[in-house]
């Protein structure tokens, strides 16, 4: 019977801190903010428990919560979430960013703007929710080198899919593969006898140039995001992760090495090209 005690007191004492934070929360100012591109959706419970809902435009905004009661704001993790949180934060209010599954549980009635944020105001109470953190303009740059190269990265295995399909159609088959394209077409250019007139050499010419140039600048993001990750601490600890290559990313592996890659292994980052706020995240994806 002593023996359960222990126990109890422990579980009590979980149940009193859930509500020591829920007491604690309820205490300041709570605002559930449904944002969007242009119009922002505000809602707020006052002390009387009266629902006070507002509609702000995006340049109204920071000027509103600049002269704002300090409150706690809770955000749907979307487009433009982690830019209002870091402009927020700075006018002292704390603010949540919540995964939007989370919040979608939490809409009463019909999906508008209005029951989103009472949605939001609802979900940012709870003390188990989900909370998104929030990206630093330093993650934010990365992330955008990332996108901008897997976007060149997506052009070019289109391009390469084109001109072997187009080769094809005039009897000339390339093996699957970027670098079987790189090395075969500038040979079937310069054979006379393959039976390509000269409308289409010149096309297939220009579309090899676009190739090199797609090539060029994946290089160039993917040097840029070798120096990004080698002014970062946690990236320079990247090698030290089992599976990992233990020279430093400050190059590009040789292009030897590379042409024995697989075609899957050419559309991936590469290894330090990673988010550098996670060494954690590195292994996980590459092992």
């Amino acid at each position: 019977m002593d023996s359960s005690l222990p126990v109890d007191g422990v579980i009590m004492h979980h149940w009193d801190k859930q509500q020591n934070e829920e007491e604690s929360e309820m205490n300041i100012n709570v605002v559930g903010l449904d944002i969007a591109k242009n119009i922002f959706h505000f809602y707020s419970l006052g002390e009387d428990g009266k629902a006070t809902k507002k509609k702000l435009k995006r340049a109204e905004l920071l000027g509103f919560f600049a002269n704002y009661t300090v409150s706690l704001i809770g955000m749907e993790a979307c487009g433009g979430a982690h830019y209002w949180v870091r402009e927020l934060i700075k006018l002292g209010h704390e603010v949540v960013l919540l995964n939007a599954r989370y919040v979608k549980g939490f809409v009463v009635g019909n999906k508008n703007d209005f029951n989103d944020a009472q949605a939001i105001h609802e979900a940012v109470l709870r003390p188990n929710k989900r909370v998104v953190k929030v990206k630093t303009e330093e993650q934010q740059d990365m992330q955008l080198l990332h996108n901008i190269r897997q976007d060149l990265v997506d052009k070019r295995t289109a391009l390469v899919n084109q001109l072997r399909e187009l080769l094809m159609e005039r009897g000339i088959v390339i093996a699957k593969g970027i670098n079987y394209v790189r090395k075969e077409l500038p040979l079937i250019l310069e054979d006379a006898e393959n039976g390509l007139t000269h409308l289409s050499r010149e096309l297939f010419a220009e579309h090899y140039e676009k190739l090199k140039e797609l090539d060029k600048a994946i290089k160039s993001y993917e040097q840029r995001i070798g120096c990004l990750c080698n002014q970062n601490q946690r990236s320079k600890r990247c090698p030290t992760c089992q599976g990992l290559a233990s020279s430093p990313p400050a190059s590009l592996p040789p292009t030897s090495v590379m042409a024995k890659l697989t075609p899957v292994v050419e559309t991936m980052p590469p290894v330090w090209a990673l988010f550098p706020n996670s060494t954690a995240a590195v292994t996980n994806r590459f092992i």
